[in-house]
């Protein structure tokens, strides 16, 4: 059953990036929702992901809360995993949606959108004065990083220095009177990892109100 559920897993991821395959995030959450069904605990995590961005699948706080509730209890997990899934879930009981209209709009950009910006975007979901995006710069990423984005935000965080040369590269028509700022992360974290979460405070702190 392990087995065969790291192979669900890794045909879902497969799908996602587009390695081997046609990335298509619908098909990748069908392999992650057979994992995830068979007890894989980074499977459930990945599926409450999925349900509460968006991706490959309707956004939905209360399955996201699920999947996270379910994995921070799975006691098959890792204590790793149960303790990103109990975080992950409390974020999503405690999320609120608020009118955005006076929000400062932070966009946070790294590779491919799974580590790094997708953790400054949660932890910062629910601050008051902020509306928050992220996107990758790879072609395989969660989400790709795009004109519109660009041009929706008012101060853009890359990770990396590579980052934000490849923003300004692509982009920098659209950049006029943004700011674009380099965070010196290294992608050596896990999503949601704590000492990411406090790198990211650390940083961010330096130029906006956490």
């Amino acid at each position: 059953m392990k087995d065969q559920s790291l192979k669900d897993f890794a045909l879902g991821l497969s799908y996602l990036l587009g390695n081997g395959v046609d990335k298509d995030q619908s098909e990748a959450v069908k392999f992650f929702l057979k994992a995830a069904n068979q007890n894989l605990a980074e499977a459930q995590i990945t599926m409450g992901n999925c349900c509460y961005y968006g991706t490959g699948t309707e956004r939905n706080y209360a399955e996201a809360y699920a999947w996270f509730n379910l994995a921070a209890n799975n006691p098959s997990a890792t204590e790793d995993e149960r303790a990103m899934a109990a975080r992950a879930r409390d974020t999503t009981q405690n999320r609120k949606i608020l009118p955005h209209s006076s929000k400062l709009k932070l966009l946070f950009v790294c590779s491919q959108n799974w580590r790094r910006s997708l953790t400054a975007e949660r932890i910062l979901a629910d601050c008051a004065g902020y509306k928050v995006a992220s996107a990758g710069t790879e072609d395989t990423a969660r989400k790709v990083v795009s004109k519109e984005l660009i041009e929706w935000a008012d101060m853009i965080f890359a990770m990396e220095l590579e980052h934000e040369q490849t923003i300004r590269q692509r982009f920098g028509q659209f950049l006029e009177g943004k700011k674009v700022i380099t965070l010196s992360i290294p992608d050596i974290y896990r999503a949601m990892e704590p000492a990411l979460i406090e790198k990211l405070k650390e940083r961010l702190g330096q130029h906006i109100q956490m």
